[in-house]
């Protein structure tokens, strides 16, 4: 059964051509694995200034690396203790929100909205507004009832929770009013588990899609945007003041300036939350 550890913490290695080597390895149990199946992540940095590599693997005595998906990258908020993005320069600025246990496990990994006041701004950035795009985040919530808004720049595009329905996207391009709205119900988002949900836009295709748990579970032909509105991109909100506020814990939330294809999007959701 999964035990979790830290085998391996800050030990130097002797690597020819790099310097102030280091290596860490821990083992973690995914909320949403079995007791078999184990989270392996190593963590390498080298030189001054630091440099850091990382890769996660699945295992269950065979495992299966997975590397993260970083290309078109515009957002990464992986909510370990701040809100700050690993890529970019779109820093959150949390309001009531309080730091919790996250997908993996961990204490300080995730954030927790309390319904009614929380929200992250990550402020109104160009690189924000694009006719192909995925949102991609590991949510919880405590319940489903309710609108819950999970990332959304108001009047662009919204991905929420609708109440009426296990899981949903509401899309709209600035101006023109919401252009696509579905609702599907399987696999159901629930209150007892993490839940993987993304949503991709192809500009190209017209085309949005909806995933849970890396599973395509809807798909519908949208008019894309071609203006956007000012409004910053947001996490538990639609907007400020706060509306539609999510109720729970959001780990991992990604923004990607392209739309993922159907393989990086189940990759995404084998490596786990970082």
């Amino acid at each position: 059964p999964c035990t979790t550890q830290t085998p391996l913490n800050n030990s130097p290695l002797s690597v020819d051509g790099l310097s102030n080597v280091n290596v860490t390895i821990s083992i973690t149990c995914p909320e949403y694995s079995t007791t078999s199946l184990s989270k392996v992540e190593v963590t390498l940095t080298y030189n001054t200034p630091q440099q850091t590599v990382k890769y996660s693997t699945l295992s269950n005595g065979s495992g299966t690396q997975t590397t993260d998906i970083t290309d078109g990258l515009a957002g990464w908020w992986k909510f370990n203790g701040n809100a700050n993005t690993s890529v970019g320069t779109a820093n959150g600025t949390p309001v009531n929100v309080t730091s919790a246990v996250g997908q993996g496990g961990l204490p300080d990994t995730a954030y927790s909205f309390n319904g009614t006041s929380s929200y992250i701004s990550f402020g109104n950035l160009p690189i924000f507004n694009s006719q192909n795009l995925t949102m991609s985040a590991w949510v919880r919530p405590t319940t489903l009832s309710g609108t819950q808004t999970i990332l959304a720049k108001e009047l662009s595009y919204k991905y929420r929770l609708p109440g009426s329905a296990a899981n949903a996207v509401l899309y709209g391009a600035a101006g023109a009013g919401w252009t696509y709205t579905a609702s599907y119900a399987a696999p159901a988002i629930t209150t007892s588990s993490w839940s993987h949900v993304v949503m991709v836009i192809d500009g190209a295709t017209s085309t949005i899609y909806g995933y849970v748990n890396g599973v395509q579970v809807g798909t519908g032909a949208i008019t894309a945007a071609t203006a956007y509105s000012s409004a910053s991109l947001t996490a538990g909100s639609y907007t400020t003041p706060p509306a539609e506020v999510f109720n729970g814990r959001i780990d991992d939330l990604r923004f990607y300036s392209r739309a993922l294809s159907p393989d990086e999007v189940a990759t995404l959701y084998s490596g786990g939350a970082k």
